[in-house]
């Protein structure tokens, strides 16, 4: 939806829904992946998104330039407050992968296309290639995780998410 949002030809209506339902299913997850909460998500989904960051994703059969999980995520860790259990593992590990190779992100996207997958349709702080910008917008709504990332001590991860 987000690509037929951002797409040359697409409307200023369909725009605006697609950056509501962004705008929404971040707050959503915010509340899903914190464990004080009524109803929320297992401990297990934060390992598994972080499994997933360093996947391609693909929904056509031989899709080129396939775009990473964490790419997929950070447009939805935009928005919300994120309890630091969740964020600050995703955040050390996309920072860990930044750190290592800073065009790990940015080797799948096409050439002289800003923005093909549509990660980001609001459009702001970055078009989401690299979720390095959208972690670090998550920790900015985000005090807990945000005070735990920049004051506590990391734990290095490979690359597949695993400690």
């Amino acid at each position: 939806m987000s690509i037929d949002a951002t797409d040359a030809d697409a409307t200023k209506t369909r725009l605006n829904e697609v950056q509501d339902l962004q705008k929404v299913m971040g707050y959503t997850l915010a509340n899903a992946t914190d464990p004080d909460h009524r109803h929320h998500l297992p401990d297990e989904w934060g390992a598994e998104f972080r499994r997933l960051g360093t996947r391609q994703i693909g929904w056509e059969p031989g899709q080129w330039n396939k775009p990473y999980g964490y790419q997929v995520l950070g447009g939805l860790l935009r928005y919300g407050n994120y309890d630091s259990r969740f964020l600050t593992p995703i955040a050390e590990h996309i920072t860990q992968l930044h750190k290592k190779d800073p065009y790990f992100f940015l080797s799948n996207k096409p050439v002289g296309s800003p923005d093909t997958y549509g990660f980001n349709p609001a459009g702001e702080l970055g078009t989401g290639n690299d979720p390095l910008n959208s972690v670090l917008e998550a920790l900015g709504h985000s005090p807990e995780a945000s005070e735990k990332f920049f004051t506590g001590t990391p734990t290095a991860y490979n690359e597949d998410g695993t400690v």
